[in-house]
């Protein structure tokens, strides 16, 4: 009796030191890089040559969260196909903004690198609204610090602070990605000797964020002309947001770039 249950203890030691070196292997190779476990977890995989899969719109409130409910919800012109790039050092970005200027406490645009298993923030402005609901252009401001760089895949996010909302909880979050990719001698040399709108050759290479802040900066600068407007519609319609091409540029304000 007493050798069975010597027995029965040492096969129970033998399987717990197995599950102990299991688990240890296991960390071990996941943790390779010398990533946070969490942090590994929480950032979605980022292709070689593209960018990671979203969507334009919030993903939804806090339970208790106060913003006005609005007809078309806040909304990012990107593309969320995979190729959200860019070949500026500053890029600009476009949202459509539901709200008018006493709805928001506060509204803020960030850039973050998240190449190296950290998360490090390059760029942070506050937005300040002064006109009512429309679209608005957040550019990048030009300084070095804030330049983008090639082959570099970097995160960005608008957080919206209503206005009853007294605390530091976000209401509304948009997320999207942006990648800089160079700009190789074959697409300056389609600049140069095409016949073709930039804001063409920017889509047909599939580089969206430029085909849209080209196309933008002309037909809100003259939103008349028809040619323009047709152009901008067409463009919105390819990626799923032609219910916005008959809004106004509204006017905004950065304060205080980080």
């Amino acid at each position: 009796m007493v050798n069975k249950c010597r027995e029965i203890l040492d096969m129970k030691r033998m399987y717990l030191l197995e599950k102990i070196v299991f688990c240890a292997c296991f960390l071990t190779l996941i943790n390779g890089s010398n990533m946070p476990l969490l942090l590994r977890a929480e950032l979605p995989p980022a292709p070689d040559t593209g960018t990671p899969p979203g969507k334009p719109t919030h993903g939804g409130t806090r339970p208790d969260a106060i913003c006005k409910n609005t007809p078309q919800p806040l909304t990012a012109l990107a593309a969320y196909n995979g190729r959200d790039l860019t070949v500026s050092s500053y890029p600009t970005f476009w949202f459509y903004m539901p709200y008018q200027p006493q709805d928001i406490r506060q509204l803020t645009f960030t850039i973050e690198d998240v190449q190296k298993g950290s998360i490090r923030t390059i760029y942070q402005t506050n937005i300040q609204l002064n006109q009512g609901s429309g679209i608005i252009k957040i550019p990048v401001l030009k300084k070095p610090e804030y330049a983008l760089e090639v082959d570099k895949l970097y995160q960005w996010k608008l957080t919206v602070y209503c206005t009853k909302n007294a605390s530091n909880d976000i209401d509304l979050v948009i997320e999207g990605w942006v990648k800089r990719i160079p700009m190789t001698v074959d697409l300056n040399t389609e600049f140069n000797t095409s016949q073709k709108a930039d804001h063409l050759i920017y889509q047909d290479n599939q580089i969206w964020y430029d085909a849209i802040n080209s196309l933008a900066e002309k037909y809100f600068a003259n939103p008349d002309n028809s040619e323009l407007n047709n152009a901008w519609r067409d463009l919105l319609e390819v990626i799923n947001q032609e219910s916005f091409s008959q809004e106004f540029l509204v006017e905004s304000v950065l304060l205080s770039p980080q």
